[in-house]
């Protein structure tokens, strides 16, 4: 957006540490992005960085930063809104009606983000109760969750004959029946979708020897 002139002059706080370390891995690497970044590299030697951004680090400054009135974008996590500083940002900004929530992937039903998605006008936020006037939306296709072809292709590599069990643990139940049935079409069996803090024993079938 910056470099097609498209990105408004504001301030742009990333408010996630864990979100900056990862990007400074990826900057490690950039013989592995895909030929648009590629191309983006030829014109400019940081596609991480443009005009306005500004890395939050330390907790005292997130906190400070959620009261921050002047017109900004906040990119914070975790992206459902149930943990992380993004929580301190949704109780301070979710109640003026001049602010947009923006969630950039799916969130399930239950969690904060799916609530508010469905129109949710007052939310409890642990010992918070917040009434919603803020704009929520949704950027879907922004998820970094591998989908169910990306998950067959991950383990076709495997032997399905050595593989004794699949656990599926991730995703809605009705997405995990669907990902079992692909799997099972596979060859893998057994496929299993554990309950809530169901137990298993595993056993393995030959030492592995530890450095």
């Amino acid at each position: 957006l910056e470099l097609e002139k498209r990105l408004p002059a504001l301030p742009y706080f990333v408010d996630s540490p864990l979100g900056s370390k990862a990007t400074q891995v990826m900057k490690k690497y950039t013989d592995e992005f895909n030929d648009t970044i590629q191309k983006i590299l030829t014109i400019d030697d940081d596609p991480f960085a443009f005009e306005g951004l500004k890395w939050v680090e330390h907790a005292e400054d997130s906190k400070r930063l959620a009261e921050y009135t002047e017109p900004c974008v906040i990119i914070a996590s975790s992206g459902t809104g149930d943990a992380g500083r993004i929580k301190h940002h949704i109780q301070h900004k979710a109640g003026n009606a001049a602010n947009t929530i923006l969630f950039s992937g799916y969130c399930g039903p239950d969690s904060t983000g799916g609530m508010l998605l469905s129109g949710k006008k007052n939310i409890d936020y642990g010992h918070h109760s917040v009434d919603v006037r803020a704009s929520v939306v949704q950027l879907p296709g922004m998820s970094a969750h591998g989908d169910a072809d990306d998950i067959c292709n991950f383990v076709k590599c495997q032997d399905p004959g050595a593989v004794r069990t699949v656990f599926l643990v991730h995703g809605e139940n009705s997405a995990q029946q669907a990902l079992a049935q692909k799997l099972q079409s596979r060859s893998f069996y057994p496929v299993i979708i554990p309950e809530a803090h169901q137990e298993f024993s595993l056993k393995l079938s030959k030492r592995i020897k530890v450095a």
